[in-house]
């Protein structure tokens, strides 16, 4: 069940990143939205993978993936910003992950 969450919620950003949106005052929140979502991703990628660290490239890689996925559509453009963004998710998702594990290893 852990990897339907990780999953679905993969395939929510997916579907989110070729949705059209307006540009404008929308982009700075969605600057705090990639962070976000992406320290969620990370987290559910941990949990699915029993907080082995194979969990850590399955994030990394799935970062470009979401960008590039607009690339087949008209309305939106992959952003370097973006990509730099969601690392930025998944950086402290993997930072908090590891402070889990090391409170409930002590």
């Amino acid at each position: 069940m852990r990897g339907f969450y990780a999953i679905l919620w993969l395939t929510t950003i997916c579907i989110s990143s070729i949705v059209p949106v307006d540009s404008g005052e929308i982009g700075e929140l969605l600057d705090i939205g990639h962070i976000i979502v992406y320290i969620v991703q990370t987290i559910l990628w941990a949990w699915y993978f029993d907080f082995e660290y194979t969990f850590i490239p399955v994030s990394i890689a799935s970062t470009p993936v979401t960008e590039l996925l607009q690339l087949a559509t008209p309305w939106r453009n992959p952003c370097l910003i973006d990509i730099l963004n969601n690392m930025l998710g998944v950086c402290i998702g993997i930072i908090l992950v590891y402070a889990i594990t090391l409170h409930h290893g002590s």
